[in-house]
C-alpha cells in the first residue's frame, strides 16, 4: 500500500486538487512561493524567522538526501498542520507551581553562569562571581575549552552555595543551534545505570563518564562535602548541559529504592548526602523509565515552546521520513498544499498519519517536568507536564522555538511567573 493509498485509507484525503497545484508540488519553485506564502498568510509573525534557522541547521544533517526547498515545504506544512491542530498537544496540571517556581528561578544564575566564558568574558575574572553573587572562596576555578581539550569533559565548575546549603557543580551547554542539532543527531548507547541497562544518548553518556572519572572535579565535590557536613550535592545545566547534568547525577546516586527515593550520594564523592538535579530546557539524554525512576532526583524545566527537548536522533529521523515522503509521494502532498489553500484541512488527521510512518524511539528530557507558559491572561506560570510523551514525543515547530531556549529568554519567564 503506498502512501497516498494509506492517506484514503485513513480518512485524510477527501477532495480533489486542481492540476495547477499538483505541477506546482512537482516544479520546485511552486513549492517555494507556498513556503514564502505561507510565512505571511498562514503563520504567526516571526514563526518564520525560527522556521529558516532550523532549515540552514537541518541541510547540514541530510546532506544530500533532501534540497532545500524539499526541506522547507516539508517544514512549514509540519509547522502550518501543528498551528492549526484542534486537539489539545499536551496536558499540564491544572494550578502553577510558586515552590518550585521559586527555585528554579534561584537556580538558574548556575546554569548561565557556566557560560562565561562563551559570552567573551572570562570566567576567572569576577564573572561568576559577580552573577552568582557567591564570595570568591566559594568558587572553585573554571575547567574551560583548553582544559577540556581532545575529552568528552563539558566546561564546568564547582561552587559552594551557603544560602541553599549546597555544592554546586554547574555545566556549560551548547550555545548555538546548529551545535544542539550536531550533538543531537548522536545516536544511542545502552548505559548501565544503578542495577540496569538503559538507552542513552551517546555523546552526552560519554561526557558524563567522563565528569564523574574526572579527579580534579571529584576532589573539589568532595572538599566541598567534607567542609560542608550537612549541605547536599546539586548539578545545573541548560540544554546539552542539562542533559548531561542528569547523567551525572544518576552516576554519583545511589540505587534508589523507588522513583519516590530517598536519592542520596554514593561512594565515588561522600557518601550519605543528598542529591538533586536541576535541568533548564534540557536536551533528551535517557529514555522514558529511567526518566521516570529518578523523578524525584532530577527536576526540568521547558521554556514555552522550546524545540530542542524534543530533539533527539529519533525525532530528526521521523522529520526525515515525513519529508522523503511528501518528496516521493507528490499527490499526497499536492494534496495537503490544496487543503491548506482551500481552508479545507484537518490537520489532526495528517498528524495522525505521519506518526503512522514516523515513529523512530525517541529520548525524553529527564526527571520530573515543569513548563513555562503563559495562562488565558497572559501571566506566565510554571505548571508540572502530565504526560511526557504527549509533550516530548515528537518535534513541534511552533512560533518561538529557537529563540524560547536561549538562557535569556528562560531567564526572562522565570522571573515573570515568579512575580
Amino acid at each position: 500500500m503506498g502512501f497516498l493509498t494509506k492517506a484514503v485509507a485513513a480518512g485524510v484525503v477527501r477532495h480533489q486538487t486542481s492540476s495547477s497545484i499538483v505541477a506546482g508540488v512537482i516544479r520546485s519553485p511552486k513549492i517555494e512561493m507556498f513556503t514564502t506564502k505561507a510565512i505571511a498568510r498562514f503563520l504567526p509573525a516571526g514563526h518564520g524567522d525560527d522556521l529558516i534557522e532550523l532549515i540552514d541547521t537541518l541541510q547540514t544533517l541530510f546532506p544530500g538526501d533532501l534540497t532545500v526547498i524539499e526541506l522547507k515545504s516539508a517544514l512549514f506544512l509540519l509547522a502550518i498542520l501543528q498551528a492549526k491542530r484542534t486537539q489539545p498537544a499536551y496536558t499540564l496540571k491544572s494550578t502553577s507551581d510558586p515552590e518550585i517556581t521559586a527555585e528554579f528561578t534561584y537556580f538558574i544564575k548556575y546554569a548561565t553562569a557556566a557560560y562565561g566564558k562563551a559570552v567573551a568574558i572570562d570566567p576567572k575574572s569576577q564573572w561568576i562571581i559577580d552573577h552568582t553573587g557567591l564570595k570568591h572562596a566559594n568558587v572553585q576555578k573554571y575547567v574551560d575549552t583548553k582544559a577540556v581539550a581532545g575529552t568528552h569533559l563539558a566546561e564546568h565548575f564547582v561552587a559552594v552555595d551557603t544560602e541553599k546549603k549546597s555544592v554546586i557543580l554547574a555545566l556549560m551547554g551548547t550555545l548555538t543551534l546548529a551545535g544542539v542539532m550536531k550533538d543531537l543527531r548522536s545516536t544511542y548507547m545502552k548505559g548501565k545505570v544503578w542495577d540496569e541497562e538503559y538507552d542513552v544518548h551517546t555523546g552526552m553518556w560519554k561526557s558524563a563518564k567522563a565528569l564523574v572519572e574526572f579527579p580534579s572535579l571529584i576532589s573539589q565535590i568532595k572538599e566541598g562535602l567534607e567542609t560542608n557536613p550537612d549541605f547536599q550535592l546539586l548539578i545545573i545545566g541548560h540544554s546539552l548541559g542539562g542533559g548531561v547534568a542528569a547523567l551525572v547525577a544518576c552516576l554519583l546516586a545511589e540505587a534508589p529504592a523507588s522513583s519516590t527515593g530517598p536519592f542520596v550520594t554514593n561512594s565515588r564523592t561522600i557518601p550519605g548526602r543528598k542529591i538533586m538535579c536541576y535541568g533548564f530546557e534540557p536536551a533528551p539524554s535517557f529514555e522514558e523509565s529511567l526518566s521516570i525512576r529518578s523523578r524525584s532526583m532530577i527536576f526540568s524545566i521547558v521554556n514555552k515552546n522550546d524545540i530542542v527537548p524534543s530533539l533527539c536522533h529519533g525525532a530528526i529521523e521521523d522529520f526525515k521520513i515525513v519529508a522523503t515522503m511528501l518528496k516521493n509521494d507528490t499527490a499526497y502532498h499536492a494534496k495537503l498544499i490544496d487543503e491548506i489553500l482551500t481552508n479545507k484541512l484537518n490537520a489532526d488527521a495528517h498528524l495522525a498519519f505521519f506518526r503512522t510512518i514516523a515513529n523512530e524511539k525517541k529520548l525524553v528530557p529527564p526527571g520530573r517536568l515543569w513548563s513555562m507558559t503563559a495562562n488565558k491572561t497572559g501571566k506566565m506560570e510554571v505548571r508540572e507536564i502530565l504526560d511526557v510523551n504527549d509533550r516530548f514525543g515528537e518535534a513541534r515547530f511552533l512560533c518561538g522555538m529557537v529563540r524560547h531556549h536561549w538562557t535569556t529568554d528562560c531567564v526572562a519567564s522565570l522571573k515573570a511567573a515568579a512575580k
